[in-house]
């Protein structure tokens, strides 16, 4: 199978990032919980073979931040580089069932204005 040639008009979009870009891009990253580290190495080695030049930051959401008491899913630390990089790639995040636990998703969605699948600069 041969590779698909995208016309000049696509590949030379303003604000596309290029393996030949200078500026490194902070991304704050939250592997997830279930098969979301699974899938987070995937989507790394895949951000890394395109030469996408992205300054990942591990941040923990959901059931780990829960299990360590923190009651909105989100601890402060994950908060805080969300902002700094004012970006977030994140996995599929798990809400625990009874006890009043807060969606994470609906935490952050919410927080940060979000749609589900938003692009905010």
């Amino acid at each position: 199978m041969s590779a698909i040639q995208l016309p000049d008009s696509v590949t030379s979009l303003p604000g596309r990032l290029s393996p030949s870009a200078t500026e490194r891009v902070p991304i704050a990253f939250a592997a997830g919980d279930g098969i979301g580290h699974e899938i987070a190495e995937a989507v790394q080695r895949i951000l890394a073979a395109s030469g996408a030049p992205l300054d990942i930051e591990p941040v923990t959401l959901g059931e780990r931040a829960y299990l360590a008491g923190v009651p909105t899913g989100v601890p402060d630390d994950a908060w805080a580089a969300i902002r700094r990089s004012r970006a977030l790639l994140k996995g599929p995040i798990t809400t625990p069932q009874g006890g009043g636990y807060k969606s994470v998703n609906v935490t952050l969605r919410k927080s940060l204005g979000c749609s589900p699948t938003c692009a905010r600069a």
